[in-house]
């Protein structure tokens, strides 16, 4: 029996609808944090600390290489949708390969 004509087939056509519809796809990492300024006088610096912020910084790696971009708030939400839409790629990439893995041992015997 050819792997197109399984059962396991259907699911994983509805497995790759799901991805086409998902839009855009990065990896990486969005950090919110505030943080104290170089001068000494300013009120990041007094007891407690107003510190400065909050900041957003989405971190990923490119060529091998931790690469870090300051982003607003509108943007930082953005891409943390696009980072969260990239895992669950990941993971319907993970079921199809179980699902074809066990296509692959019904052919097999």
């Amino acid at each position: 029996m050819l792997p197109e004509k399984d059962e396991f087939r259907q699911e994983v056509s509805e497995l790759l609808r799901e991805i086409s519809n998902m839009g855009f796809l990065i990896h990486g990492t969005v950090r919110k944090h505030s943080m104290r300024c170089g001068h000494p006088g300013c009120k990041c610096h007094s007891d407690p600390p107003q510190l400065h912020g909050p900041y957003y910084d989405w971190t990923r790696r490119v060529d091998g290489k931790t690469k870090t971009v300051r982003l607003t708030e509108e943007q930082a939400l953005l891409v943390e949708k696009w980072i969260c839409n990239m895992r669950k790629v990941e993971e319907i990439i993970n079921k199809v390969e179980k699902l074809s893995l066990a296509a692959f041992e019904k052919i097999k015997k």
